[in-house]
C-alpha cells in the first residue's frame, strides 16, 4: 500500500469491498485513531445494508461507539486463534 492515501483506500475497503469485517474489540482498539476511522466506515455500510457485516471478536468488554451490545460476538478468552479462524472460514461459506 506504499504511496496510497490510506484514509481513502481503507474507507473504500470497509464501505465497498469487504465481505465481512472482523473487529478485534479491546480497550486498545477503542483508543486508536485508525481503528476508529475504519469502524466509522464499517458502520456507514452496515447502516445501509440489512445483513451481518461487522463481526466483533472481543478481548474485553470495552464499549465501542456505535457497536451495540446486541450484536453477537466471539469471546476471545474462550476461543483459540485456530477456533476463531475456523469460525471465520465457516462464516465465509463454500
Amino acid at each position: 500500500m506504499w504511496g496510497k492515501d490510506l484514509y481513502e483506500h481503507l474507507d473504500y475497503i470497509y464501505r465497498k469491498a469487504a465481505r465481512f469485517c472482523v473487529v478485534f474489540v479491546s480497550r486498545h482498539y477503542a483508543a486508536k485513531v485508525w481503528p476508529n476511522h475504519e469502524r466509522r466506515s464499517m458502520q456507514a455500510r452496515a447502516l445501509h445494508e440489512n445483513e451481518e457485516y461487522i463481526l466483533p471478536a472481543r478481548f474485553d468488554s470495552t464499549e465501542v461507539p456505535g457497536l451495540r451490545e446486541t450484536v453477537g460476538y466471539v469471546g476471545l478468552k474462550n476461543h483459540s486463534p485456530r477456533q476463531l479462524a475456523d469460525l471465520i472460514i465457516r462464516k465465509l461459506g463454500p
